[in-house]
């Protein structure tokens, strides 16, 4: 059967309850069964960890939730859609798309957040949607520790070491031929202090398998490469030496580098229009 729908049937099969569809870790301690736990989760008061994104007439926000057992992580949105092959005209709550993508990826032994409770349900013509994992306690997103490296460089032994562990966590996703799709430094979280240093992957729910005909890999690269501007063009070479397994230049790398730099360019240009148009509209 085809993948997506095979995922879609499962997922279909274990949430569905009374017009709610819902799953739950066993060890998750919800308080209530069915709607009433829904209803508990989507009016609890929590800590934004951002501004809401806004599409269309729908909402999605990020929330911290200072639970008895840890922190948590809550997503909430409300008619924020994502299209699929399966629903390609109004799609599914994109959040669902993301719970689909941890449980398959967790099951492939790729390092991603543990989910714990996924619900979703229509109210007054709404669909809502909840989505809870786990909070990387310790973890540092790329984005803050280059912000670091601006003011003060780790030793060279250290950021190697960082740098291999980031290549080695992409290209374990690239080796079971998923693409992340949004694969920029704050998607990408990092344990410094740990031995060996550990990397997980977020947000994941533009992530989907390798598309016929795409250059998928350099797609994912070019698109870390453009938000990853302040870092040197040396550590830039030790994350594709890394990534690729190599030690030298090859023709295959050579040719592999240069397809980064041209998408790099192409996402730059792309930027800069959005950047233009967006002025030209004020």
């Amino acid at each position: 059967m085809f993948a997506p729908l095979r995922r879609f049937l499962r997922l279909h099969t274990l949430t569905r309850q009374k017009g709610l569809r819902e799953y739950r870790l066993q060890h998750f301690a919800a308080e209530k069964p069915g709607n009433a736990a829904f209803e508990q989760l989507w009016d609890m008061p929590l800590t934004p960890l951002d501004q809401p994104n806004r599409k269309e007439s729908g909402f999605s926000q990020v929330f911290l939730w200072k639970a008895e057992r840890g922190n948590l992580i809550v997503k909430r949105q409300s008619d924020y859609f994502s299209r699929t092959l399966l629903h390609p005209l109004r799609g599914i709550p994109t959040l669902q798309r993301e719970f689909e993508n941890l449980l398959l990826l967790e099951r492939k032994g790729i390092a991603v957040p543990r989910p714990l409770y996924f619900g979703c349900r229509r109210k007054d013509g709404h669909t809502q949607a909840v989505l809870i994992t786990e909070y990387a306690d310790g973890f540092l997103s790329l984005e803050t520790l280059l912000s670091q490296w601006a003011h003060e460089r780790p030793s060279l032994l250290c950021r190697k070491e960082m740098i291999a562990a980031v290549a080695a966590a992409v290209r374990n996703l690239h080796q079971h031929r998923i693409s992340h799709r949004h694969l920029v430094p704050k998607h990408i979280l990092l344990k410094p202090d740990s031995a060996p240093i550990r990397v997980i992957l977020i947000d994941l729910e533009a992530a989907e398998p390798f598309r016929p005909f795409r250059k998928n890999r350099q797609a994912d690269l070019a698109s870390l490469n453009n938000r990853c501007r302040f870092v040197s063009q040396t550590d830039k070479l030790r994350f594709l030496f890394s990534y690729l397994e190599i030690s030298k230049w090859t023709p295959s790398a050579k040719h592999f580098a240069r397809e980064i730099l041209r998408k790099t360019y192409q996402k730059s240009r792309s930027s800069l229009q959005k950047s233009t148009n967006r002025m030209s509209c004020v």
